[in-house]
Formats: structure tokens, sequence, C-alpha cells
């Protein structure tokens, strides 16, 4: 599972907006096979030789009800395997979202043991991120202005170790930007259809930053859509929602629901 939220797609039946998730199954048998991806719509099959793999973007259907999530089936000769797919919105509610945890990227040997406990287990542990929400921060109702909800970074990593954070928006397939922020307050972002605002502090045990988000990440259906990855010295790169591949780019993404704020159904209207 490389990216939960990939984008957004078009259901061929219903010409309804489906999640779009980022699959993928590589051979590792000792002869060439039939592979089969499947969600909630026909599967994909590909012949794959040795060593070899595919990637699909798939269109995932949530169940009806929405506490469960949906699955995406793997075939491969005899072996089968049912992994869930975090495409449906994440409702959010105080105090806020916690982010993560930040999981290393994967080795060679975890991805042929299929063992994310062992990835978890070297995780860093002294870095807290929240998504928040506060009505008295918000500018308006325009791209650029402020949209209230703040991203808060707390990471206890010594003045003598470097470290950054890159902050992902929008689905991959369709980005909103991206804020880069390290350790030493250097601060680098592409266009999100408005500007963040960003303070960060030193603190006697490590380091904090606030990132107060624009409007303009937020689509007309009150979805934000994040991905979030960190790199320190000494210990390389880890990321949210899911670990990514030493050859990606960036992580994937979850879509979160702020029109949830407060437990209230739609607290927090949607976009006109």
């Amino acid at each position: 599972m490389r990216d939960d939220a990939a984008g957004l797609g078009t259901d061929a039946d219903t010409r309804t907006p489906v999640v779009l998730s980022s699959v993928g199954i590589v051979n590792l048998s000792t002869r060439p096979a039939l592979a089969t991806l499947q969600a909630g719509g026909p599967p994909e099959l590909a012949r794959l030789e040795l060593s070899t793999g595919i990637e699909r973007l798939l269109a995932t259907h949530p169940s009806a009800n929405i506490a469960t999530l949906p699955e995406v089936h793997f075939q491969l000769l005899d072996w089968e395997l049912k992994r869930s797919v975090v495409a449906i919105p994440l409702k959010v509610a105080p105090p806020g979202v916690s982010i993560g945890p930040m999981v290393p990227d994967w080795t060679m040997l975890e991805f042929l043991r299929s063992d994310e406990v062992s990835l978890m287990a070297t995780r860093p542990s002294d870095i807290q991120v929240t998504l928040t929400y506060n009505a008295q921060s918000a500018t308006g109702v325009g791209p650029e202005s402020l949209s209230g909800w703040t991203i808060v970074i707390l990471s206890l990593a010594p003045p003598t170790v470097q470290e950054s954070f890159t902050i992902y928006m929008g689905p991959a397939n369709k980005p909103g930007g991206t804020l880069h922020i390290t350790s030493d307050a250097a601060i680098k972002s592409t266009a999100f259809g408005g500007s963040c605002q960003t303070r960060i502090s030193r603190l006697p045990t490590g380091w904090g930053c606030e990132i107060a988000l624009p409007s303009g990440v937020i689509d007309k259906a009150g979805r934000l859509w994040l991905g979030v990855s960190t790199q320190r010295t000494g210990l390389g790169r880890a990321s949210w929602p899911r670990p990514q591949f030493p050859w990606q780019l960036e992580p994937g993404r979850v879509i979160i629901d702020t029109t949830s704020w407060g437990g209230l159904g739609n607290a927090l209207p949607a976009k006109p």
C-alpha cells in the first residue's frame, strides 16, 4: 500500500466521485505469475515476470457502514492478502488530530517479510505533530485567507541535531503545495493558493513550530488532504500516514473532514 488517498476519480457506472488509492504488488515467487489487484470495481490483472511488479490507482468504494474501511484484495498464485485502505475522510474533533507516528522508510528486509511492526519499533518517539482548529485565527473565506487550521510540531531533538519537516497538501495527482521547515528556522514553500503563517520557537529541550494553513488548501467539500515527512541526522526519513519506499519522492495522504470539528456533523460549513 503506497497511498491511501492518492486522488479523486469518477466511478464509471454512477459517474460519482471516488477516492483513488495507489497500491502495488511484486512477484517474489520462483516463476512468472498472474497478479490480481481488486478493490470495489473490476479486478486489475497483470502477468508479472520474476522480481517485477505493478502499481495501480484503484477506485476504493467505502462500505455503507462508515466505521468500516474499504479493502484491497491482492492475489498471486496461491498467495492472498486483504489490506484496509484509509480512503474515507477522517473525522476531526477537539483537541485535534494526532499526526503520527512517523514511520521510517521500508528496508528490503522488512519489505520481504511484510514486517511493518519492526519499522514501527524504530520510529522516533520524541516527535509530536497535531492538527487543530481555532476559529479566532480564521481571517475570512477567500483562498488566501487563514483557515483557522493549524499544524503544531514539537520535537525534543537536541540543538546539535539537524531536523526538518515537510508538509504535503492536496492529493498526489493534484498537489496543493508543500511547506518545508528546518530546525534552524529555514522555511521554503511552494504554491498553496495562499500563504502559510509559520512561527518557529527554540525550546529548552528541543524546538517547536506552528503553521497556520490558508483556506486554499481545503477543498469545497471541506476536505484537507495531508501527508508529512521528517528527516533527522542519524535517523533518515520517516513519514505519515505510511512508511515510504526509498525511491518515493513524497508520502501518501489521508483525507481529513474539517466540517466535522466539534463532533457536530457539519459544524463548520463547506465552502460555497
